[in-house]
């Protein structure tokens, strides 16, 4: 299964149509922002249909404020497609091979943390139709590449070892 997570609609839905229609692969679009503020939904339901237009086997995972339920879904992925922070977050923490598509340099900032570069594709450089779609192939051919190389223990005590400095830095 592909996930493909709140990506700016029609435009990139051609772009993963060409990659798994012709392999049979089922993609699961997350809604990861629910509410009115910011909310993936608009985006998700684009691409839904899409995909499902374009003959694609599609499920919509909505919004679900209990985080462990969403991590579950995420740990069913074979591969991964983020484009908003914390489904990236997420799919690192389930260890799904996954590509960024980096709308803030958080996420930048997140594939060099985890070790994850070669994942990224930047949407506002020339010819990043061609680029994604080799990448997802690849993902897909060769997953191990699109797997963050930093352990998540490491990230954690790392992760810990700001908090501690923080803490310390109040006092």
């Amino acid at each position: 299964m592909v996930v493909i997570v709140t990506l700016s609609g029609a435009f990139l839905a051609k772009e993963v149509e060409k990659v798994v229609k012709p392999k049979g692969i089922k993609v699961h679009l997350f809604e990861f922002r629910g509410g009115r503020r910011e909310s993936d939904g608009e985006l998700v339901s684009l691409m839904e249909r899409e995909l499902g237009v374009a003959g694609v086997k599609v499920e919509k995972i909505s919004y679900q404020q209990d985080p462990l339920t969403m991590l579950r879904y995420v740990q069913r992925c074979h591969w991964f497609v983020a484009s908003r922070f914390h489904s990236s977050v997420f799919a690192y923490l389930a260890q799904v091979p996954q590509i960024i598509i980096p709308y803030h340099q958080k996420l930048v900032d997140f594939a060099f943390d985890i070790g994850l570069e070669v994942g990224m594709v930047p949407l506002e450089r020339p010819g990043w139709p061609e680029v994604f779609r080799n990448k997802l192939l690849s993902m897909i051919s060769e997953p191990e590449r699109f797997t963050a190389r930093v352990p998540i223990t490491w990230a954690c005590e790392s992760a810990k070892q700001n908090f501690e400095f923080l803490e310390m830095s109040i006092r």
